[in-house]
């Protein structure tokens, strides 16, 4: 499973990563001297980016059968949004281009030959495509915010709908064609992706070059496990709402949980349904009853006002109403109140102190600067969870060297690691994982179970990594 070259590639990255983390130390001994915090977190680190670099060495096997399909298919569904955009503007030379979009829809870019609906000079800054305010944005998160933010015509909101749909198509089949894509592969066929063990200050990994995490679902069936190996995918079972149960005290998220899904949980309260019968007969109003809910939880949880869900809201399902948005925000508020406290008190405690900690090793970011309170509510959420994951991952790691070396850590994702391993291995990898990860953690003086769902995608099967 290694990869058979000159070696070059992976010297570079360890010397860059070496470099980096004799930086680090050097810093942290100037400011920190011999503070046993920094003392931990260094060594964690030490041990998180050797774990990053075999990943990066290791790779992750592509499945070109799929690559190749997508590729021709994904371009048959460009040219087909286009001309879709194309029916819906009336103009079946329309170019397709951000050009085209902003001429448009505004009238400062109005240009001839192309149809405009005039739509005055947006005020929100974030909806330029730069300081200066020159250049009206047509990207998604500008679209997003249009329409949140203003009463437009239905016929404008079919072409924006049609418009993200082309761009989406279109983002997907330039990652297939991407020389970056190509540029990683590895002469045995093996994606060699660029692995972070400290890419953020919440302590998650973090990927580019590219960034695997970040794909689509339907972009994953590029990646599978190698002839004769299973990819083994062992999932926190909602790590960020059990750690945020914990530390927020809020016992009422602790008893969505405690169902087993806290989406219907919800569902069931807001639109008053009876637990017993939901969704036991495949009911599409309850499963999108249980879809909004999930939206709204997700995008509420944090702090995030009204507008800021809405957009989360659209991007997921463009039926969304602000009204809906309201009313189901209102319900969150009043089932999690105690969620809504400890937002507050967090705040509070941020300005006595000056920073946020995560609640199991106690990592910390600091404010130069009033923080808003979305940043004050997700950081200790977030690195806690962030220091589960972690502390795991070199748990398994050990475990897999000693128990089943010829298995290797591919993939960190979020709250998800993935293995890879002959197929005669599998069960030894599928026990490992469960009892490195299948487990309890003490915090806030609580001890609270955190379970591991387990999924095996099997090459012999012709099985992808979008399948786990």
């Amino acid at each position: 499973m290694s990869w058979q070259s000159d070696g070059v590639e992976h010297l570079t990255y360890a010397a860059r990563d070496a470099a980096y983390t004799a930086r680090v130390w050097k810093g942290l001994q100037r400011d920190a001297g011999d503070d046993e915090l920094v003392q931990r977190l260094y060594e964690i680190h030490l041990q998180l980016s050797r774990i990053a670099a075999e990943m990066h060495t290791t790779g992750i096997y592509v499945h070109r059968d799929w690559w190749d399909f997508m590729k021709l298919t994904t371009a048959q569904e460009v040219e087909e949004k286009a001309e879709r955009l194309r029916a819906l503007v009336g103009d079946e030379d329309f170019p397709c281009t951000p050009f085209s979009m902003q001429a448009l829809m505004y009238k400062r870019h109005k240009k001839d030959g192309i149809r405009c609906f005039e739509l005055p000079d947006p005020y929100d800054k974030r909806m330029y495509t730069d300081d200066t305010l020159e250049t009206i944005s047509v990207d998604e998160n500008s679209m997003l915010l249009l329409s949140a933010t203003t009463e437009l015509p239905e016929e404008l909101v079919r072409i924006m709908a049609a418009w993200r749909e082309y761009q989406k198509k279109k983002k997907r089949l330039g990652y297939l064609s991407s020389d970056l894509l190509m540029q990683a592969i590895g002469p045995d066929g093996r994606l060699r992706p660029g692995w972070n063990s400290c890419g953020t200050d919440t302590m998650r990994f973090s990927c580019s070059q590219p960034n695997v995490m970040n794909i689509e679902q339907l972009l994953r069936h590029l990646l599978a496990p190698a002839p004769g190996h299973v990819i083994v995918h062992a999932d926190k079972s909602q790590l960020e709402l059990r750690v945020m149960a914990v530390v927020a005290a809020d016992n009422v998220l602790q008893d969505a949980l405690n169902t087993g899904d806290v989406y219907s949980f919800n569902a069931c309260n807001w639109y008053n349904r009876d637990p017993a019968t939901f969704d036991k007969e495949n009911n599409k109003k309850d499963k999108a009853a249980r879809k909004s809910a999930k939206i709204i939880h997700l995008g509420r949880q944090y702090g995030a006002g009204k507008q800021t869900v809405f957009m989360q809201a659209l991007r997921q399902d463009p039926k969304f109403t602000f009204t809906m948005v309201n009313t189901l925000m209102a319900a969150f508020d009043k089932s999690y109140y105690r969620t809504l406290a400890y937002w507050q008190e967090e705040m509070a405690r941020v300005r006595e102190i000056g920073y946020s900690e995560g609640r199991i090793i106690g990592g910390r970011r600091y404010y130069p600067r009033p923080p808003e309170l979305s940043e004050t509510v997700n950081f200790p959420v977030q690195r806690t969870a962030a220091e589960q994951m972690n502390l795991e991952i070199i748990e398994l790691d050990k475990r897999l060297k000693a128990e089943v070396p010829r298995a290797r850590i591919i993939i960190q994702l979020h709250d998800a690691i993935d293995v890879e391993c002959p197929e005669k291995d599998e069960e030894a990898v599928c026990r490992v994982m469960n009892q490195v990860m299948h487990r309890e953690w003490s915090f806030c003086g609580v001890t609270r179970m955190f379970p591991v769902e387990q999924k095996v995608t099997r090459a012999s099967e012709g099985g992808t990594w979008a399948e786990v």
